[in-house]
């Protein structure tokens, strides 16, 4: 009889199954090592580079991030899916888009009036073609928000990985601290010298990179909550050893001071303070962490400080005239407003005394107000809304002791920070500030479990 030889036992034999996860081939995860590579680059080279060419505070710079940013995310989609949102993120983004949206409204031509549409206003009857009285502002305002909405998609996808982003939470309080150190140097050291040319205003006080000394200030302060967020936290305590992070911090707070920046200052010691209550830290820790520093710094650097703080400015004798002609700006066009970025246009029809003639005020010195003049108090409002949101969304993870929980306590120290000094200011309005703002706040509420272990 011939003999056949036997056959493997069937479990043996190679099994596909259709219920398991799929093993991608080579190349899917060589493409989406690059478009996550991507991804990082883009993020790291705007926070590295926007704040270096005048905070990113011209039209040009900013529609070149945009137009990067854009391109770099249609090279990330490809054929990847999106990534999956939480609730909170999902209506930031939503509010963002409806802002854009909002803003690219009333740069368009307005349909079925023929020869415009007339408009009272204090230097007579204006005739307009949209509902913006600067559309080509509004234009590049709604392609501004647009960069900015990507730019946060981006994030939130990057911090998927809680490694990821704390990796990106480290660089950019790095970042932070190199701006304080340069900030630092060129004051004391270099004769207070400017890398974009003489400085023709704010002698005397650190400016860095950027122009206006409050702007600085507003940078430093997301750099302070981040460091503290980040270093600062029981769990993170290394007897003995040195901790490099800890110097940063110091130049950090000193580069803050050197700013003399009123508010600037108050707004990031109060966020700083929002950090380390929500932190959970002892109460004789928390008196060591949130007095000793500020104090010692205060007791050495605050001649200046004390100084701004004895004068009154120009600024600060016309602001409540100032405020009371804005507010009669917003009655005149609550719902619709003037447009996005129209404010200096805009501002010199309703210019009056006693606000000084001499002086060009292309900001209403309130970011608040400047949206409710620019968008009406509907759209003007979304912003406010969604930093509402998020807020929300960042106390309660903050308060929990879980992965992510680093991020979460810096998106909320800087978003703290944000909402109070743009209520006297307009820092958050320079790109370089809201490109970090935005990242803290999308690294907070996107970092997620999806590694083992606890937060390092």
């Amino acid at each position: 009889m011939q003999q056949f030889p036997s056959l493997p036992p069937a479990r043996s034999l190679p099994v596909i199954s259709t219920r398991g996860p799929a093993v991608s081939p080579p190349a899917a995860t060589s493409r989406r090592h690059w478009q996550r590579a991507l991804a990082v680059g883009t993020v790291g080279a705007v926070l590295l580079l926007s704040p270096l060419p005048r905070a990113s505070n011209q039209p040009q710079a900013m529609m070149l991030w945009s137009a990067l940013i854009a391109l770099a995310a249609a090279l990330i989609a490809g054929r990847r899916p999106p990534p999956r949102l939480t609730p909170p993120a999902g209506w930031l983004l939503s509010l963002g888009g409806g802002l854009a949206v909002m803003a690219l409204f009333q740069a368009l031509p307005l349909p079925g009036w023929r020869g415009g549409l007339p408009v009272q206003t204090p230097a007579g009857e204006l005739v307009l073609a949209s509902l913006s009285f600067a559309p080509g502002a509004s234009l590049i305002a709604a392609l501004r928000i647009a960069g900015y909405l990507i730019f946060f998609l981006i994030v939130l996808g990057l911090a998927a990985s809680r490694r990821r982003a704390r990796a990106l939470g480290n660089f950019a309080f790095w970042l932070v601290a190199a701006q304080a150190a340069w900030a630092c140097t060129a004051l004391l050291l270099l004769g207070d010298i400017a890398p974009h040319g003489e400085k023709t205003a704010y002698a005397g006080m650190a400016t860095g990179s950027f122009v206006n000394r409050n702007s600085l200030a507003s940078y430093l302060g997301m750099g302070l909550v981040l460091g503290v967020a980040l270093h600062l936290r029981p769990a993170r305590r290394r007897r003995g050893r040195w901790r490099p992070e800890v110097l940063a911090l110091a130049v950090i707070l000193l580069a803050l001071l050197l700013t003399q920046s009123r508010m600037g200052i108050a707004a990031s010691l109060a966020a700083a303070g929002v950090v380390l209550l929500r932190a959970g830290l002892s109460r004789a820790r928390l008196l060591r962490l949130a007095v000793v520093p500020p104090v010692a710094g205060l007791a050495l650097w605050s001649a200046g400080l004390l100084e701004r703080l004895a004068e009154a400015g120009l600024s600060d004798t016309a602001r409540p005239a100032l405020y009371r002609q804005v507010l009669g700006m917003i009655g005149d066009r609550p719902l619709t407003g003037f447009g996005f970025d129209s404010f200096p246009l805009v501002y010199q029809m309703y210019h009056a005394p006693p606000v000084p003639a001499g002086v060009s005020w292309e900001n209403a010195h309130s970011s608040y107000l400047t949206l409710w003049v620019e968008g009406g108090l509907v759209a003007g409002s979304l912003p406010l809304l969604a930093g509402l949101i998020a807020g929300r969304a960042l106390w309660r993870r903050a308060g929990r002791a879980a992965p992510g929980q680093s991020m979460a306590l810096a998106g909320l120290g800087a978003l703290t920070l944000a909402g109070l000094h743009a209520s006297v200011d307009f820092s958050f309005e320079i790109p370089a500030n809201a490109f970090l703002l935005l990242t803290l706040v999308g690294l907070g509420l996107g970092a997620g479990p999806t590694e083992r272990g606890q937060d390092p």
